[in-house]
């Protein structure tokens, strides 16, 4: 299993997907994720626990659920994942305290192998 952030098998592609991200337009992304899920159906389920925790949000509820996408169901272009941007990232697991939810206390680390918005590289912001 790969560790975070890391690129699995280098001929991998984007893979059209119908998730709860496509209302926010990721429809195209690439496994495994930011996580390790190498399916849609994993990392829904995660999402739908972030999604629900982020009635709890002092930041914007769309924000929150797209920074979750971001991390879960990544935009895929030209065959690279899109990170979310670290800032927004730990905005969100800090302001919507999703290392309450069971099993992502140290949710935090995963915004460490982020770009930051300033760094140059692409990443998803809201």
């Amino acid at each position: 299993m790969p560790s975070f952030g890391q690129q699995a098998n280098t001929g991998a592609q984007c893979t059209k997907v119908d998730t709860v991200c496509s209302q926010y337009g990721f429809n195209s992304t690439m496994f495994p994720n930011y996580i390790g899920h190498v399916d849609a159906n994993s990392a829904n389920t995660i999402l739908k626990m972030i999604f629900d925790q982020t009635k709890f949000c002092v930041i914007s509820r769309e924000k929150a659920e797209i920074i979750g996408c971001a991390i879960l169901i990544p935009v895929c272009m030209n065959n690279k994942k899109i990170p979310p941007c670290k800032e927004d990232c730990l905005e969100v697991i800090t302001k919507c305290k999703i290392n309450k939810i069971s099993g992502f206390q140290m949710a935090h680390m995963i915004c460490s192998i982020f770009p930051t918005q300033m760094s140059g590289q692409m990443c998803i912001s809201r």
